[in-house]
């Protein structure tokens, strides 16, 4: 437990967000965030994956299991599982929002990615399986460095920070092609 609230309360002060900010993201109150903060309370697995997903990070990291670099879900639990399953038409809706906000070439990148997306869900046997583990690392590892870009912009102290986070992903991105090609998958 003691993890998990230091967990969220690092994160959320990494990116900026006071309390009340994370709590209206994850549809939860003040006093609840507050309490998953201090240890008082644990938050269950649905909130687990809203908080993962909002912060950017795999479920373990929360739970103290791993690290950020480390990419991924734990899938092999049901609770986890329904969890996803749940949050997935939330997810989508959210998804399709934001989308909407966009300009127009915005817009249709995010839409050219989508069909993209579809296209390898819609592939059959281990090909969908490598292809969605190649993309999801791909992912992975380009949003670590926007984030890290992002989050540095006004710093100039930062430049190491954003070259060795380049190099990482770079790095993260060139094994998960070999991984593809060797026939090796992720998940």
């Amino acid at each position: 437990m003691v993890d998990v609230m230091n967990r969220i309360k690092q994160l959320r002060k990494e990116i900026g967000w006071n309390q009340k900010e994370l709590a209206e993201k994850l549809n939860i109150s003040d006093s609840t965030l507050s309490n998953w903060e201090n240890g008082r309370f644990e938050p269950g697995q649905k909130n687990l994956f809203a908080l993962a997903e909002a912060f950017g990070v795999p479920i373990d990291y929360l739970l103290g299991r791993g690290e950020i670099d480390e990419t991924g879900y734990v899938w092999d639990d049901s609770e986890t599982m329904d969890a996803v399953c749940d949050s997935l038409g939330i997810l989508s809706e959210k998804l399709a929002e934001s989308i909407r906000q966009l300009d127009n070439n915005p817009q249709k990148m995010a839409f050219d990615i989508l069909v993209e997306l579809r296209h390898i869900v819609s592939m059959k046997g281990h090909s969908t399986t490598a292809a969605l583990s190649l993309l999801q690392q791909t992912f992975s590892a380009v949003t670590r460095f926007i984030d890290v870009c992002e989050r540095s912009r006004d710093d100039e102290l930062n430049t190491i920070r954003i070259e060795k986070v380049r190099e990482a992903c770079l790095s993260d991105m060139a094994d998960a092609l070999d991984a593809y090609v060797k026939g090796d998958t992720f998940c």
